[in-house]
């Protein structure tokens, strides 16, 4: 009996250790589609950062030129004032 004991041990020796080989694989393999996921993650994050960085000077830029209009208008409304008292006629002049 004692040599069939060694070939039962044996066989599950060789089981276990195949079974062990098919998890080590699994295991790289997930390892595998794991760094991968992070480097798209990674490519996400970066794109998303660069599009809120591109998105600030954009609003940046726009606050500008809002600034500048505003200064614009109120120099056009000043110099309306201005031409309209300039071509009103004085009062009491005509009569």
């Amino acid at each position: 009996m004692r040599g069939n004991d060694d070939g039962n041990h044996q066989r599950n020796h060789l089981a276990g250790q195949a079974e062990r080989d098919q998890l080590a694989g699994e295991l790289v393999e997930l390892k595998r589609k794991m760094a991968t996921e992070v480097h798209r993650a990674m490519e996400k994050a970066t794109a998303k950062d660069n599009e809120a960085i591109e998105a600030r000077k954009n609003e940046r830029a726009a606050i500008e030129r809002a600034g500048r209009a505003e200064g614009q208008v109120q120099a056009l409304k000043e110099q309306l004032a201005e031409l309209t008292a300039a071509l009103r006629p004085p009062r009491g002049g005509r009569g």
